[in-house]
């Protein structure tokens, strides 16, 4: 389940910094009935916890650590102690990894607008279509749970989102700045930035691994799937329905409509509404019609975007 943090016990915690004992869950339940997670780790046979924010360097809280014991009164101060030595080491590895990740994505990021800068009008692209694709996939998970979108995920497709054309920098500035239709060789150079970008993707993952860093499996499954179709007529490989990553197929919607709502070199915008239906008129075909439901589900969202 999730639940705000402004409607949560976690918020005091944040803003004191400091580690809370609850010795006896049953009576703490018993004056906090709408507790959810404290009715859950009761339901597991838990009577007592402790609970540590995970705080960085900065100040800022960036999680939280939870203890559970099977005895009330489970946690004194040996276990405070031990508690917060944890917290401390894991707050540092948090706090590293992330850096990494960051730095690594908005570098990715930084050098795909360069890419997509050569051209203004597409200059915005990747950042409307990381949005869209991000409310996509929430209304997704909102609204069709048996497709296991966890927030985790959501999170991810927003970030690597934008690198479903990196593959770009390996086509040449007269295909991909053409101002009018491309021949079908043409087009045939153009699909290739789809394999091009998961090598560039794959290369960056071989690298990270020396490091023990492996967190771009998505953003490969996006560069390299992106073009696929729900019924199989896409590139490269050809791949269909659930076969195609869910992240390319929620990319996909996100990444043709703004494509087709957008001003580009070789053609003019499309109007919202007419762009709407064209999705709509794709779904079954190239897209998945989940996917396009929830999209059309998030239209007001879409539309101030």
């Amino acid at each position: 389940y999730r639940l705000s943090l402004d409607r949560g016990s976690l918020k005091k915690i944040m803003e004191s910094r400091e580690i809370r004992v609850i010795s006896d869950l049953e009576s703490y339940f018993e004056n906090n009935r709408n507790s959810k997670s404290t009715e859950y780790i009761l339901n597991e046979g838990f009577k007592s916890s402790l609970t540590m924010p995970l705080v960085k360097n900065d100040g800022r809280t960036i999680g939280f650590l939870f203890f559970s014991s099977f005895k009330k009164n489970g946690f004194g101060e040996t276990e405070k102690m031990r508690a917060k030595s944890i917290a401390e080491i894991f707050s540092y590895i948090f706090e590293k990894n992330m850096l990494v990740e960051d730095l690594v994505t908005n570098t990715a990021v930084s050098f795909v607008k360069l890419v997509e800068g050569k051209d203004p009008e597409t200059g915005d692209h990747i950042d409307r279509m990381a949005l869209y694709a991000e409310i996509i996939a929430k209304k997704c998970a909102q609204i069709y749970p048996e497709m296991n979108i966890t927030h985790h995920d959501i999170e991810k497709i927003k970030r690597f989102a934008p690198l479903h054309d990196i593959g770009k920098v390996g086509i040449k500035d007269e295909i991909l700045l053409k101002p009018w239709k491309l021949t079908e060789e043409e087009f045939d150079i153009m699909k290739k930035h789809t394999v091009i970008g998961a090598d560039v993707i794959k290369n960056y993952q071989m690298n990270l691994e020396k490091y023990n860093y492996e967190f771009m499996q998505m953003g490969y499954e996006i560069a390299l799937y992106h073009h696929e179709k729900w019924n199989g007529k896409g590139y490269p490989e050809g791949l269909s329905g659930t076969d195609i990553p869910l992240a390319a197929r929620i990319v996909s919607v996100a990444d043709v409509f703004d494509a087709i709502s957008s001003k580009r070199v070789y053609k003019e915008a499309f109007g919202f509404e007419n762009s709407v239906e064209m999705i709509k008129q794709m779904s079954g075909e190239n897209f998945q019609p989940e996917i396009v439901n929830a999209f059309l589900e998030s239209i007001k969202e879409i539309r101030h975007i």
